[in-house]
């Protein structure tokens, strides 16, 4: 009872299918037949289960962790690749600081942790926030447009 045979699936494609006790699966490393229970789930598979069993996955998972110990360089291609990215775009570290600050604030305004308020100037209710300090992204100042646009002009005037 325990043969293998294939049906088509709603795709069209024709996928091996043991007719047997549904709890037991093989290891596509090992190959052995174990408990359903021995394999993790996973929603992007078609059965929901992974195709290796557990004692097979970390043990990949160890052998590319020691592989990334031996190899650094390999490792850090991903740093240098985002810092030759920088360098051609000039993004600067104050650049960063500033991105980073603008989405801690939608982030907190989208939580609640913080209030869109008043503009401080005129009272508008349509306000932006304005930082002072980007180092302090949750201390924001709340100008409409056109005091916001007045309180940049300020700053930069006052650079140079």
């Amino acid at each position: 009872m325990d043969t293998a045979r294939e049906f088509n699936c709603p795709g069209g494609s024709m996928r091996p299918f043991r007719v047997g006790n549904p709890a037991i699966r093989r290891c596509a490393v090992c190959h052995e037949e174990r408990p359903l229970s021995e394999f993790p789930k996973d929603a992007s598979s078609w059965q929901g289960r992974r195709r290796l069993c557990r004692v097979c996955f970390r043990a990949k998972q160890r052998d590319s962790w020691n592989w990334r110990k031996k190899e650094p360089d390999i490792h850090d291609r991903v740093t240098r690749a985002r810092a030759r990215y920088d360098q051609k775009r000039n993004i600067s570290d104050h650049r960063r600081r500033q991105a980073k600050a603008h989405s801690a604030v939608r982030t907190a305004l989208k939580n609640g942790t913080i209030v869109r308020g008043f503009c401080e100037i005129c009272g508008s209710p349509l306000t932006e926030a304005h930082h002072d300090n980007y180092d302090y992204p949750l201390q924001v100042k709340w100008l409409c447009k056109i005091h916001h646009i007045a309180s940049h002009q300020e700053n930069n005037a006052k650079k140079t």
